[in-house]
């Protein structure tokens, strides 16, 4: 790649990185919400990495028996169960409508929503996440093999036009849960549609 070439592409990613920090601090409260949601409802913590010591488990845990040998056996504490390092495992595919329906304050509303999304799960500690976006057509932007990166919200930014004269949300369904029967994560599986509601297969889809 030449160098002028690679010297603009790197001015865009930077900039589309700035760009979406600028936007993430604009709905900072609601990001905050957001996770407040995902943490208590929505997306549990459904497995844990570490281990402790604990009156029952499977196996010995060393430092528990030292300390209740210690103690003359009064603490109970003596056996290993994962129940520590708390972590959330899901297969999570977002699909965004980019057809003509959805254009000023509506195109708004799904460009900050998309954001407080993507934000909270990240601090939730989730990135292993799909974005699709369809229209007349479905385009994959990022597979849950995709880091997050600046090059991804380039792509995601630049793809925010919502100019596209049909609606071909039942596709984009199928695509997103073909991609997450795809997975190779282990974890529940959620799609998330960001849409208007106005379909263009509504009597192929009855």
């Amino acid at each position: 790649m030449p160098f002028f070439a690679t010297h603009a592409w790197a001015d865009a990613r930077e900039k589309a990185s700035v760009t979406w920090l600028a936007a993430e601090r604009k709905v900072e409260l609601s990001i905050s919400d957001m996770v407040t949601v995902f943490e208590g409802n929505a997306l549990l913590v459904n497995r844990f990495t570490r281990r402790k010591a604990d009156v029952r488990g499977t196996s010995i845990h060393i430092g528990g028996l030292i300390k209740a040998e210690s103690s003359g056996w009064t603490s109970p504490k003596f056996m290993s169960s994962l129940s520590t390092g708390g972590k959330r495992f899901y297969n999570i595919a977002i699909a965004i409508d980019l057809s003509m329906s959805i254009h000023g304050h509506l195109a708004t509303c799904v460009m900050e929503s998309l954001v407080i999304m993507i934000a909270a799960l990240q601090r939730c500690g989730i990135d292993n996440f799909s974005i699709l976006t369809f229209g007349s057509d479905v385009q994959i932007l990022k597979t849950e093999d995709q880091p997050w990166d600046d090059a991804t919200k380039l792509l995601l930014l630049s793809s925010l036009v919502f100019r596209q004269t049909a609606t071909f949300d039942a596709d984009a369904i199928f695509a997103g849960l073909a991609l997450l029967r795809q997975s190779s994560a282990k974890g529940p599986k959620k799609l998330f549609v960001f849409t208007d509601g106005y379909g263009s297969r509504k009597k192929e889809c009855l």
